[in-house]
């Protein structure tokens, strides 16, 4: 089904919007994509193994369970890594290492203010 857009019957633009959205709707006719994927009864799962199909999954929200909605589809890309297959950085290294940086750069940050304050103190009984 297709949504059109509201109707308002004073309106002479509204007519026209919802007649041009119709015939767009009959010209071009919106591509619905299958997505392949397999049920296994066993756990009550569904498996996705197409890289593309599982890429789009979770970009549209639908990839995994609740609590690990958040996380990107890297299992694979993490297991050729781990066995040396992969040279580039997966996604959750980048990750860990901006993390890294930008807690060393608040710590340098927190030093150099306790420095400051020591200075001022230091002026201050002067």
């Amino acid at each position: 089904m297709h949504p059109l857009p509201p109707l308002i019957p004073h309106n002479p633009l509204s007519l026209i919007s919802v007649a041009l959205s119709y015939l767009t709707y009959l010209i071009a006719p919106p591509h619905q994509e299958t997505y392949s994927a397999y049920f296994d009864s066993n756990t009550s799962s569904v498996h996705v193994t197409d890289e593309k199909t599982m890429r789009a999954l979770w970009e549209m929200g639908f990839f995994g369970k609740g609590s690990l909605s958040r996380s990107e589809p890297s299992w694979l890309e993490r297991e050729k890594k781990r066995r040396g297959l992969l040279s580039d950085k997966t996604s959750e290294e980048v990750t860990r290492d901006r993390r890294s940086e930008r807690r060393e750069l608040k710590l340098e940050r927190a030093r150099m203010e306790k420095v400051a304050i020591e200075q001022r103190l230091q002026a201050e009984a002067a």
